[in-house]
């Protein structure tokens, strides 16, 4: 297993532009390291 690590705006333009890595993300389990990630700003992103 690997980590990554991509800022907010990276993250909402792989989101933007279908990339498998950041749909995995949505779709995958998560382990949130640092702070909370949001489902509610999971879904405004990938709108």
């Amino acid at each position: 297993m690997r980590a990554t690590a991509c800022t907010l705006d990276s993250f909402k333009n792989q989101l933007r532009g279908g990339e498998s890595f950041a749909l995995g993300v949505l779709r995958g389990p998560r382990v949130s390291l640092i702070g909370d990630l949001n489902a509610a700003l999971i879904q405004a992103i990938s709108q």
